[in-house]
């Protein structure tokens, strides 16, 4: 049986922070050291224009030897080897599991499912690579769940304003330093399988647990307005005592990372304890000062300073940080593997 690999998911705050440098990186990387290396995707990528900007971005290019997982419609004419079908489809056809022959760029297409993107990572896993890499994005994150670690690339393109840059990574950040709490913390828990669900949903998903502590353990996203009102409603007089999410992607899937931060913290003020039940460790966080500014009828390329954009964010995240362009793939490297 292959040893069982180490499962890295990498996601951008927005389009153009850097995600495909931060793959190609590992990759990079991990085949300079001999690691055998797949490469899998939550949705599509690795088009070769922005199709909002008009700006060129970088392709994923792959060694000889490396796995990917991609739809047949994506997989190149020649230089690749098909190995077999993983029974999962996506718009652009079945997902395939290919072998690089001679190094080349490649498009990924893969399901947006969790359950679907596990089955695949486990088919990719049997052929034994080392190292699997989940390309992801921050709206098509909740698969991400089968990644071990996880890998946050932002940079001017979310904003150029760096200190709202930076406070918006710590505040993701937060959610990936979040304590584990299995079921079982106060009793039995109120478990919420509704995405973005009401107060008045949670409320009553109590109803007959009358006078006794409360845990909300969330399976799918919440809003974080939900989060403070429902702690402080009224007909749960103070008796939520834990607010629980299944991972610390949730929190991110919120929509605002900053306001969630703020929300949880208040929980936290009322003595609620705010945990998840499966951590998934923040490995590094990429920067990337690559700007595109409007001008005319399209854009062009520009860039924030990036020793102020890496210095800002070092003086204030606990999580490793690298500008993958200036200080290369094996800073990157060091920080996965420290």
């Amino acid at each position: 049986m292959a040893a069982e690999a180490r499962i890295v998911g990498i996601a951008g705050t927005a389009k153009n922070t850097g995600k495909t440098t931060a793959l190609n990186a590992l990759v990079a990387a991990a085949h300079g050291r001999g690691v055998p290396v797949a490469v899998t995707s939550i949705g599509y990528d690795g088009e070769t224009v922005d199709n909002v900007t008009g700006l060129p971005k970088p392709r994923i290019v792959l060694p000889p030897g490396a796995v990917a997982t991609t739809a047949d419609s994506c997989v190149p004419a020649a230089g690749w080897e098909v190995l077999s079908s993983t029974g999962s489809r996506t718009a652009l056809g079945e997902v395939l599991v290919v072998r690089c022959l001679e190094a080349g760029p490649i498009v990924l297409a893969g399901p947006n499912r969790r359950s679907e993107l596990a089955r695949v990572v486990e088919q990719v896993q049997a052929l034994g690579p080392t190292l699997i890499l989940v390309d992801g994005a921050l709206n098509r994150l909740a698969p991400m769940s089968v990644a071990s670690a996880f890998v946050l690339a932002t940079g001017a393109a979310r904003t150029p304003e760096i200190p709202v840059l930076v406070r918006e990574s710590a505040a993701m950040e937060s959610f990936f330093r979040l304590p584990m709490r299995p079921h079982g913390g106060v009793g039995a828990p109120t478990v919420v399988h509704t995405p973005f669900p009401t107060v008045d949903e949670l409320v009553e998903a109590t109803a007959g647990a009358d006078g006794t502590p409360v845990e909300f353990s969330f399976l799918l996203p919440v809003h974080p307005n939900v989060i403070v009102k429902v702690t402080h409603d009224r007909r749960l007089r103070g008796r939520v005592a834990a607010v629980t999410f299944f991972d610390p992607v949730l929190p991110l899937l919120c929509g605002d990372a900053m306001a969630m931060a703020a929300a949880l913290q208040r929980c936290r003020e009322r003595g609620v304890e705010v945990a998840v039940e499966r951590p998934l460790p923040l490995a590094a966080v990429t920067v990337n000062p690559f700007l595109p500014r409007p001008e005319g009828q399209g854009y062009v390329a520009d860039a924030v300073p990036a020793e102020a954009l890496l210095g800002a964010f070092r003086a204030s995240l606990q999580t490793p940080v690298v500008d993958v362009v200036a200080e290369g793939p094996d800073a990157l490297w060091a920080a996965l593997t420290c």
